[in-house]
C-alpha cells in the first residue's frame, strides 16, 4: 500500500475516494504549477508588448479570446464550450474561441470528433 498518492485536480482525488475508500487519507492534491522563467507574468513590459504583437498577427486585437488549451477530444467536454459559444457572444458579441491542442498525445492524427469543428472554425 502506497504511503502517499499525488493527484493534480480534486476531481480525481474525489474518483479515488470513491474507487479505493482506504485511500481517503492518503490522497494528496498538487495543483499543476507554472514555470515563471518560461511564461513570465503578465506584468513584464517585454510580456506585453509580445502579446499585443501575437494578437496583431492573428487579427485579435480588439477582440475577447477565450482561450482553449487542452487535447481535442470528447472526455475534455470542448463540445459542450462550442455549444455554449453563441450564447458567449449575445453578450459578448467581439469573443472568438481560440483552441491550441491536438487530438493525443505526441501524435498529429485528427480524430473524427476534431473534424466535426472544422467546419465551424474560422481559420
Amino acid at each position: 500500500m502506497s504511503d502517499r498518492v499525488m493527484t493534480n485536480s480534486h476531481f480525481m482525488a474525489q474518483w479515488l475516494y470513491r474507487l479505493f475508500p482506504r485511500l481517503a487519507d492518503k490522497v494528496t492534491v498538487v495543483p499543476l504549477g507554472v514555470n515563471l522563467e518560461r511564461f513570465p507574468a503578465i506584468g513584464d513590459p517585454d510580456v506585453l508588448r509580445q502579446r499585443i504583437e501575437h494578437r496583431k498577427t492573428m487579427g485579435l486585437e480588439e477582440k475577447k479570446v477565450l482561450l482553449y488549451v487542452g487535447r481535442v477530444i470528447q472526455q475534455k467536454g470542448l463540445h459542450f464550450l462550442l455549444h455554449a459559444l453563441p450564447m458567449i457572444r449575445e453578450k459578448h458579441p467581439d469573443t472568438v474561441l481560440v483552441i491550441v491542442g491536438s487530438s493525443r498525445y505526441g501524435r498529429h492524427v485528427e480524430t473524427t470528433y476534431a473534424k466535426r469543428f472544422r467546419h465551424r472554425s474560422a481559420h
